[in-house]
C-alpha cells in the first residue's frame, strides 16, 4: 500500500497533533503511513479549515519549543564530569546545550513571528527630533499659457 494522497479528517488531526506537539512535518512526512510533504502543502492550498488548523498547530509547536528553550537551560546534567578523579567543566556539553536552545530560539521567531519574533519599531522624526513637516508647491497654469491670450 503506497501512501496516502487523498485528504481525511483522521490524517489533518494525526499531522495537526503531531506539529502541535512540536514534530516538524518532514518529520511527519516520513512515516510511510502518512502523506508525502508536497501533499500536505497541496491540502494546505486548497482547503481553507486544514490551512487554519495546520497554523494554529504550528504555533502551538512554537510554544513547545519556547517550553524546551526553559528545560535545556535550567538542565545542569552533563556540566561536570568526573575525570581521573577530578571534576571538571564540560565545555562541550554547555556547547551543545546553547546551540539546542538556540535553534529552539529561531525556529520559534519564525513559526510564530506575532509571538517570538524580534519586535522592529520604526519613528519618523523631522528635523532635531521634531515633528515632520511637509510642504507642498503648487503651481497653476492657464490653459492658453501665463497670460491668458
Amino acid at each position: 500500500m503506497g501512501r496516502p494522497s487523498d485528504y481525511s479528517p483522521e490524517l489533518d488531526r494525526k499531522i495537526c497533533d503531531r506539529i502541535a506537539a512540536g514534530e516538524s512535518l518532514s518529520k511527519i512526512c516520513r512515516d510511510e503511513n502518512m502523506p508525502h510533504r508536497d501533499t500536505v502543502y497541496s491540502w494546505k492550498a486548497t482547503n481553507q479549515a486544514f490551512s487554519d488548523r495546520y497554523a494554529r498547530a504550528v504555533e502551538d509547536r512554537a510554544e513547545v519549543l519556547a517550553e524546551e528553550i526553559l528545560e535545556i537551560a535550567d538542565e545542569k546534567t552533563g556540566d561536570y564530569e568526573l575525570k581521573n578523579g577530578v571534576m571538571s567543566f564540560n565545555a562541550e556539553n554547555v556547547q551543545r546545550s546553547k546551540l539546542r536552545v538556540d535553534a529552539r530560539k529561531w525556529s520559534a521567531s519564525k513559526l510564530y513571528p506575532k509571538k517570538f519574533g524580534d519586535k522592529v519599531q520604526s519613528e519618523v522624526t523631522g528635523a532635531e527630533g521634531g515633528p515632520v513637516q511637509f510642504a507642498v508647491k503648487v503651481t497653476l497654469v492657464r490653459p492658453n499659457g501665463p497670460t491668458g491670450v
